[in-house]
């Protein structure tokens, strides 16, 4: 049964049908977005994966003040010079300083170091909540990691998380005295690996670097390297 209120479908109360994948691409995606929100009621169709092609720091999508509950796991696309020339470079560390979605991820376009760095330190300053986690593919995680562990004094090494998990190649990012989380750098498989790895691009990137937010105490042991 679906229910139409003000040209919104929805279902009734505590059923939902979950779209495990929906992708926006093109111009002006955030008006598209807003139309697909007067058809469609969220909380009746919750959004698994959002992927989203952005098309600069001042995408009006990015600025979205719900976009942390409109999708369990959001990929942007950012643009690639490297792909498209005339775009210029463009810097995405005021974006990324505040942007507090639990569960995000870059594609296509790498972020510069230092603008990787400063999303680190935001995310030590403003300690995001248990579960988090931000990640970006990248063909620099040792050199990222290196400098994250030489500006933290971060130790790095092979963790054993609750439950005997291991992170193979992870490093702990101190964090205040007070906080009720670890704060871990790592690396893993891109979300999206299958997918690039058929476009035989040579822009293609197999693995991502990830920050994520654990509880505090989960970490039973660490081998370091």
């Amino acid at each position: 049964m679906v229910d139409m209120d003000e040209g919104i479908i929805r279902l009734p109360v505590g059923v939902k049908f979950c779209i495990n994948v929906m992708i926006l691409t093109g111009h002006n995606v955030n008006e598209v977005y807003k139309k697909i929100e007067k058809i469609i009621d969220l909380n009746s169709f919750p959004i698994q994966t959002l992927i989203v092609e952005i098309e600069g720091p001042d995408d009006p999508f990015l600025k979205r003040k719900d976009l942390a509950w409109e999708a369990q796991f959001l990929d942007l696309c950012l643009p690639n010079p490297k792909k498209f020339p005339k775009i210029p470079k463009q810097d995405w560390r005021e974006i990324f300083r505040h942007f507090h979605h639990s569960n995000f991820h870059i594609s296509e376009l790498e972020l510069h170091e230092d603008e990787f760095l400063e999303i680190v330190r935001d995310w030590i300053c403003c300690p995001r909540k248990i579960g988090s986690r931000f990640g970006m593919n990248s063909t620099r995680i040792s050199h990222l990691m290196n400098l994250v562990c030489s500006d933290y004094g971060a130790a790095k090494g092979t963790l054993v998380l609750a439950g005997n998990y291991q992170i193979p190649y992870a490093m702990i990012i101190p964090v205040s005295a007070t906080a009720q989380n670890e704060l871990l750098c790592y690396m893993e498989k891109s979300p999206f690996y299958e997918q690039e790895i058929t476009k035989q691009s040579e822009h293609q990137q197999k693995w991502q670097i990830v920050l994520g937010s654990f509880p505090l105490g989960s970490i039973q042991d660490i081998v370091l390297i």
